[in-house]
């Protein structure tokens, strides 16, 4: 693990985050969250000031959304290339602790996909969450047809602990939910 950081979103990785945010235009697919629309926007608009900004102010939870919760986004590098993006929330409202979201949301920058990287990338996380939020059990669901994330939440489950959830329908599709110890 020692070749990759989290690092907060900055202004050093620009033209990286331009080039990741083709790579979304041009590789969506339906599980990819609200990262890729922040990035593309800010692309599009060639304003990474904004981009920026919007991730402080979810951090201070200032200019919310109704319904949501102050979030962390989170950059994971490799050999100083974002090859991974995460939201990390500390605190919960009943409708994601209930319904859809959790602790954690993250999306594979899509050159990066299928090479197995997301299990140890999710290790790193569980244990920012640890370290950074005193989060013992986090809680991580994903769309039953997401394949590759059930895959690896599954794994994080099975290695650091924890137990399933009640799933959820959302749109008449599934939501899975685990709950994944942050500490082995």
């Amino acid at each position: 693990m020692s070749n990759y950081k989290i690092v907060f979103p900055d202004k050093k990785h620009k033209k990286e985050l331009f080039n990741i945010a083709k790579e979304f235009k041009e590789n969506p697919t339906s599980f990819d969250i609200n990262h890729m629309d922040k990035i593309v926007e800010a692309y599009e608009k060639n304003d990474l000031e904004m981009y920026l900004k919007k991730c402080e102010e979810s951090r201070k939870g200032i200019n919310l959304p109704e319904g949501h919760v102050p979030s962390f986004n989170l950059w994971i590098v490799k050999d100083d290339k974002i090859i991974a993006i995460a939201d990390i929330r500390p605190t919960l409202n009943d409708y994601l602790r209930n319904v859809q979201g959790g602790h954690l949301a993250y999306e594979m920058v899509p050159s990066y996909r299928g090479k197995g990287l997301m299990n140890t990338i999710g290790k790193m996380l569980l244990q920012y969450m640890y370290e950074h939020f005193e989060i013992k059990e986090a809680l991580i669901t994903c769309r039953e047809a997401n394949t590759p994330s059930y895959k690896v939440i599954s794994r994080l489950m099975n290695e650091m602990g924890g137990h399933q959830d009640t799933d959820t329908i959302i749109d008449g599709e599934t939501e899975k939910r685990f709950w994944v110890n942050t500490l082995k």
